[in-house]
């Protein structure tokens, strides 16, 4: 069996249709995230990535909601680079850092409305979309709409392709996430 290894790629070594996109992430975050310079390898993954993350940032769901979307997939797919660098950005949002702790263990968060989102997400993943009434009614009940229900499918998405990605390319933490390292 062949042991296939990606090229952590620099602003510089990656294909000319990636270098636009890292060079304005590395604007944004200051650093070149590991995922990103091995997706370079795929410039159109790269694209994909960023514009999926781009449309759910843009959706009606808080931060904190799209964080507990990002930390239960990071969880239930064991993705060390997503759970270190998403334990980060929760650390930061006050209304979900006391969260934390219970978000990488795996558990629901305590607040209700969080573990609603939560909840939702892994009823939509095991039943593929095919959410049973009784998950619809606890996510409109804790006050979403249909529409964030849809919305929760964009960050399934854009997710799904960048754990995926990670495994595939064997990204490690980066160092501004070092101290979030998480093992499954």
């Amino acid at each position: 069996m062949t042991n296939v290894e990606f090229v952590r790629h620099t602003i510089e070594s990656a294909p000319e249709a990636a270098r636009d996109h890292l060079e304005a992430q590395t604007a944004k975050f200051g650093f070149l995230a590991s995922p990103l310079a091995t997706m370079a390898e795929s410039p159109a993954l790269l694209e994909g990535a960023l514009t999926l993350f781009s449309l759910f940032e843009k959706t009606s769901l808080d931060g904190a909601a799209r964080e507990v979307v990002a930390m239960t997939l990071a969880h239930d797919w064991a993705c060390g680079y997503c759970m270190a660098m998403h334990s980060r950005i929760v650390s930061n949002i006050p209304a979900l850092a006391p969260e934390l702790e219970r978000l990488r263990a795996g558990l629901l968060p305590a607040e209700p409305k969080l573990a609603a989102v939560a909840s939702f997400v892994r009823a939509v993943v095991a039943r593929r979309g095919a959410v049973e009434p009784s998950a619809w009614t606890a996510f409109l009940e804790a006050g979403y709409t249909k529409r964030q229900g849809l919305e929760i499918v964009l960050g399934i998405a854009a997710y799904t392709l960048s754990v995926t990605a990670n495994h595939m390319t064997k990204v490690d933490v980066d160092p501004p996430f070092e101290a979030f390292r998480w093992t499954p």
